[in-house]
């Protein structure tokens, strides 16, 4: 599971972070650069995702909307790694 969350901070920094692939040229907009600042601030925000709490995404699913699809499917197997991990 912490692989998973290293994995996907990193992505997350390098796509939509303050000095993302996404952005290119342009401004990163306001309140975005909150979910990915760094690759520890983006572990511990894809933690706090993992057990519900999407409060550190709201900016970055509201400005870009297909990031609510790839949050999803984040979601679903965080939880799909601890849950088969705790049944065992």
């Amino acid at each position: 599971t912490s692989m998973v969350l290293y994995i996907c901070a990193l992505t997350g920094v390098r796509l939509v972070g303050p000095e993302g692939v996404l952005w290119g040229d342009k401004p990163v907009p306001e309140g975005v650069d909150k979910a990915f600042p760094d690759i520890y601030g983006a572990v511990f925000n894809l933690f706090k995702v993992m057990n519900g709490d999407m409060a550190p995404m709201e900016d970055l699913y509201t400005k870009v909307p297909v990031s609510k699809l790839a949050l999803g499917i984040f979601v679903v197997i965080t939880n799909w790694a601890i849950f088969s991990i705790m049944t065992a």
